[in-house]
C-alpha cells in the first residue's frame, strides 16, 4: 500500500523526490509511472500516424489533380515510369505555385500546360531560340 500523501525531507528539511523515475506526485496523490509512460508513448505515435495519413491524403489529392490536369491538356505518357516522373515534377511545380501564391504578391501563378516540365526542359522548349551564327557575328558598317 502507498500512502495518500508522500512527504520526504532530506537533512536540510527541503522537499526532495525520493523515487524520481518511478513515481510522480500530482496534487499530493501517488500515480504509478505506467500511466504516464503509456501516455508519453502513445501521444507521439498518434501524432505520427496523423501526419502520415495527412501526407497520404495530400498525395492522393495531388494524383487526382494530376489526372485531371492530364485530361484537360491532353497529356499522355509512353509508360508508367514516365508518368511517375512527370507526376513528381508536376507535384513540385504545384507546391511551388501554392507556396508563391500564399505570399503577399501583386500577381498570382497558376498551373498551365507546362506544369510537368522541369525548368531546364522549359528553357529548352520555349526559350531555346538561337539566332544563326552569321547574324550574331556580322558587323554593321
Amino acid at each position: 500500500m502507498h500512502p495518500d500523501y508522500i512527504s520526504i525531507y532530506n537533512s536540510r528539511h527541503s522537499p526532495t523526490p525520493l523515487f524520481q523515475n518511478s513515481l510522480t506526485i500530482t496534487d499530493k496523490k501517488w500515480h504509478p509511472p505506467a500511466k504516464n509512460s503509456v501516455l508519453a508513448l502513445f501521444l507521439p505515435l498518434a501524432v505520427g500516424i496523423s501526419q502520415v495519413m495527412c501526407r497520404q491524403l495530400h498525395e492522393t489529392s495531388m494524383r487526382e489533380r494530376h489526372e485531371q490536369w492530364m485530361e484537360k491538356y491532353g497529356k499522355e505518357y509512353k509508360d508508367a515510369t514516365e508518368k511517375e516522373k512527370r507526376f513528381l515534377i508536376f507535384k513540385d511545380n504545384v507546391e511551388f505555385i501554392e507556396s508563391f501564391n500564399s505570399g503577399n504578391t501583386l500577381y498570382k501563378l497558376d498551373v498551365n500546360h507546362l506544369a510537368d516540365l522541369t525548368i531546364k526542359e522549359f528553357k529548352a522548349s520555349l526559350n531555346g531560340y538561337k539566332r544563326p551564327l552569321e547574324i550574331r557575328t556580322r558587323t554593321t558598317s
